[in-house]
């Protein structure tokens, strides 16, 4: 099995006011892991580090 350490990311969107659960808007590794995580950076939005939960959803 391959052991990939790239850098992960995934963005999710919730509103309990219309979803029961949250939504994967976006994911990616590598250097669309990093823009997204950019993106969250200039539009302040929180950043939560869970490799378990990445790996789950990814």
């Amino acid at each position: 099995m391959k052991n990939d350490k790239r850098k992960e990311a995934i963005a999710l969107k919730y509103d309990q006011k219309t979803s029961k659960a949250p939504v994967i808007l976006a994911k990616g590794k590598g250097k669309t892991a990093e823009n997204i995580l950019e993106k969250a950076m200039k539009l302040d939005i929180p950043v939560q580090r869970d490799e378990s939960l990445a790996a789950l959803l990814g």
